[in-house]
C-alpha cells in the first residue's frame, strides 16, 4: 500500500488542479460577459445638432441619438430617452419657449408643459411679455435663466450734458432669452462667454409702454441687467418703474431731425 501512496497522491493533485482550472474558467467566463453586459450600449439619449431658437420646433434632423451604456444612462435619467412612451412626439409636437444649443443635451425641462401648446401660455395671466435690448458688453453670461428675475438698468441724461446709471425697474420675471453672441473682450475658454443681445421679461401692460419711452432716452438704445438671487423675497413696488426715472416715463424723446441733403452747386 505504501508503494501505491505517491501514484495515488499524485492522482488527487491532478483531479484538484484540473477542478481548480475549470472554476477559474469559469469564473473568467462570467466576468467577462458580466463586463461586457455592462459596458454594451444599451440605451438611448438625444443630443443636439443645431441651435434651437424660442417659437421653433425641434425636428427629428436636429437629433442625435446616442448610444450609452445603462450606468451613463442613469446618470443622465432627466435626458430625453426616445424610446420612452411618446417620447420622440412629445420632443417634437410643440415649439420651444427658450434657446437650446448644438451639441448639448435634450432635458425635459427644455421641453414646453406637455399641457400647453404656445410658448405664450407661460405668461402669467394680466400681463404681457415684452423683448427688450440688452448691452451684450454686459452680458451676466450663463447665470441668466429663464423664469429667474432680473433688474432692468439703463444709462440715461443727468440734466448737464451727459448720462448716469440707474435702476429702471427690478425684480422682473424672465420670460424669454435671445440673440445669443459673443461679448466683446470676452476671455477665449472653450465656446467662450455667453452674451445675449435681448432678453423677453413680463411686465403690466402700462410699464411695457414705459419702459418703451424710458428706451428712447436711453444711451446706445439698450438696457443693462442685473441677475436676481431667487431666494431674495421681492421688496414693495417690484415690476414697477422707480421714482426716481418716472420723467423718463411719460414720454419718448424726440426723433433727432433728418440731416439736410448735402447741397449741390447750381448748374
Amino acid at each position: 500500500m505504501s508503494d501505491n501512496a505517491p501514484g495515488i497522491q499524485n492522482k488527487t493533485l491532478l483531479a484538484v488542479a484540473v477542478v481548480l482550472a475549470a472554476i477559474v474558467v469559469v469564473l473568467f467566463n462570467v466576468d467577462r460577459r458580466m463586463r461586457s453586459s455592462s459596458s454594451a450600449l444599451t440605451a438611448t439619449r438625444l443630443r443636439l445638432l443645431r441651435d434651437i431658437a424660442p417659437g421653433q420646433k425641434i425636428k427629428s434632423e436636429d437629433l442625435e441619438w446616442v448610444g450609452l451604456t445603462k450606468d451613463v444612462a442613469d446618470a443622465l435619467n432627466d435626458v430625453v430617452d426616445p424610446n420612452a412612451e411618446n417620447g420622440i412626439k412629445e420632443v417634437t409636437r410643440y415649439p420651444v419657449n427658450q434657446w437650446l444649443y448644438r451639441g448639448k443635451w435634450l432635458r425635459w425641462d427644455n421641453l414646453p408643459n406637455r399641457d400647453e401648446s404656445s410658448p405664450a401660455a407661460n405668461i402669467t395671466q394680466g400681463m404681457v411679455a415684452r423683448a427688450l435690448p440688452l448691452d451684450e458688453r454686459l452680458s451676466p453670461g450663463e447665470i441668466l435663466r429663464v423664469g429667474g428675475r432680473v433688474n432692468i438698468l439703463a444709462e440715461l441724461p443727468d440734466g448737464k450734458g451727459g448720462f448716469t446709471a440707474c435702476r429702471v425697474i427690478e425684480g422682473v420675471r424672465v420670460h424669454n432669452i435671445g440673440g445669443q453672441g459673443q461679448a466683446e473682450g470676452a476671455v477665449q475658454s472653450g465656446a467662450g462667454k455667453t452674451a445675449y443681445r435681448t432678453i423677453t421679461v413680463e411686465l403690466t401692460k402700462d410699464v411695457s409702454i414705459e419702459l418703451q419711452n424710458i428706451l428712447t432716452h436711453a444711451r446706445r438704445g439698450v438696457f443693462q441687467i442685473e441677475v436676481v438671487n431667487p431666494r431674495e423675497p421681492l421688496a414693495a413696488g417690484s415690476a414697477q418703474i422707480n421714482k426716481d426715472v418716472k420723467r423718463f416715463a411719460a414720454v419718448a424723446a424726440p426723433s433727432p431731425a433728418p440731416a439736410a441733403p448735402p447741397a449741390t452747386d447750381a448748374p
